[in-house]
């Protein structure tokens, strides 16, 4: 017994297959690319069959029933309240501990901003920024004005930052951030604002721009 053939629409520029016929590809963005085939069905073996109707086991080998959606219950796993109560909403409550959260967005949309705001609010104890680029200021620079040390990597902009005067912990000098968490400096924090108030300033902001751009 065969099973059923079936309709797709695949893109001539890029191969991808769709379910249905649209004017754009979603995979590779260009237009009126896609042109329907049929995708010949695979025989239906008794194999096959046979697992499709068999139940899920459970790690003791014993059928394991299905529940309804509106019979799940929340667990009552302890949370991380962040402070912010729109961000601890989409959450379920908080961060739960150990989890991991992906926070993504259009560039200059506020991602590294609210993940400032959570270390400040959440207290957090250091800020660690893995990325290979960022942007002139973000988010070191946010993590400076919450008082919050950093360790972040070694890329162009972060190396015309430190230039300034900014004191960071590199992510290959574990020790020297250790030392610090046992025995926390504060002047290290006020340094670094001291650094960020005087060459960052948004009161100069006026000033400095208007120094780079012609009078209007």
């Amino acid at each position: 017994m065969r099973s059923k053939a079936r309709t797709a629409y695949r893109c001539t520029e890029c191969g991808a297959e769709h379910p249905k016929w649209s004017g754009r590809c979603d995979i590779c963005g260009e237009w009126n690319t896609l042109v329907e085939e049929i995708v010949a069905a695979r025989p239906a073996t008794a194999a096959g069959r046979a697992r499709a109707a068999r139940p899920s086991l459970a790690s003791n080998g014993s059928a394991v029933a299905a529940t309804r959606l509106g019979d799940l219950r929340a667990s009552d796993t302890p949370r991380w309240t962040t402070g912010i109560d729109e961000f601890d909403f989409v959450l379920g409550g908080g961060i739960v501990p150990g989890s991991m959260v992906l926070i993504g967005g259009e560039p200059g949309i506020g991602k590294s901003t609210l993940l400032a705001m959570l270390a400040r609010q959440a207290a957090c104890d250091v800020v660690v920024l893995p990325s290979t680029w960022e942007g002139f200021g973000n988010p070191s620079l946010e993590s400076v004005t919450h008082r919050r040390p950093l360790v972040i990597a070694r890329y162009p902009v972060a190396e015309e930052l430190a230039a300034f005067g900014f004191e960071w912990f590199p992510p290959d000098a574990m020790a020297k951030l250790d030392d610090w968490l046992t025995n926390p400096d504060p002047d290290l924090l006020e340094r670094n604002l001291a650094v960020a108030r005087a060459h960052f300033s948004l009161d100069d902001l006026a000033d400095r721009i208007g120094a780079v751009l012609p009078p209007l």
